[in-house]
């Protein structure tokens, strides 16, 4: 058997009480609600009351946010570009008996995988933005979305600065890539709310 050698053992930089602290919190309350999506809890909180049982939800990404979303409105269309994550997650909304979902195999081809949505037929009231090319996606987002809607994005601590202290955090002063320096812009007078659990964040936009 191979040696582990003493670099295997480093901490971390962000391996801090607080990370620790914040890591059990989530982790407590994720026990707790099994079946919630992999978001910030508190913008899950929040999301749940504003949703509407006549709203259409676009996703980014499927999983738990899927079914999750399918049990509280209309219409569901979620792209996924992994195959075997979509057939596990066509499985689970198969199982339970859930027929308001539009699960679509995403091209693996970043170039193609918005266009997966170029016949779809109505204006999303909701878009999560939580798969792959996401920064393309939530610029289809702004411009696709019904005014007065919710554009959700999960991990935004990667792409935008902020004061978060999720261990993927860019922080503050650091210039942005570009795709998220005109993203920045284009939302400047939107209203914004900020979910941090400290190992993560999510970003929601009103429209």
């Amino acid at each position: 058997m191979a040696k582990l050698g003493w670099r295997s053992f480093v901490p971390k930089r962000h391996w801090r009480p607080s990370y620790f602290a914040d890591r059990l919190q989530l982790l407590r309350w994720q026990r707790a609600n099994p079946e919630a999506p992999w978001l910030a809890p508190e913008s899950i909180t929040f999301i749940e009351q504003w949703l509407s049982p006549s709203d259409t939800v676009v996703e980014f990404g499927a999983g738990r946010s899927t079914k999750w979303f399918a049990t509280r409105v209309k219409r569901v269309v979620s792209v996924e570009h992994h195959q075997d994550w979509f057939r596990r997650v066509e499985n689970e909304l198969s199982q339970a008996h859930i027929d308001n979902v539009e699960l679509i195999l995403g091209s693996p081809t970043p170039a193609d995988y918005l266009q997966q949505l170029s016949d779809l037929d109505v204006g999303p009231t909701v878009v999560l933005v939580d798969g792959r090319d996401r920064s393309e996606c939530a610029r289809w987002a702004l411009e696709n979305i019904e005014s007065g809607g919710l554009i959700i994005i999960d991990n935004v601590e990667r792409y935008l600065a902020s004061d978060s202290r999720g261990p993927e955090s860019i922080g503050r002063g650091k210039p942005l890539l570009p795709e998220w320096e005109q993203f920045e812009q284009a939302i400047r007078h939107n209203r914004q709310a900020w979910y941090d659990c400290g190992i993560w964040s999510t970003l929601v936009v009103f429209t």
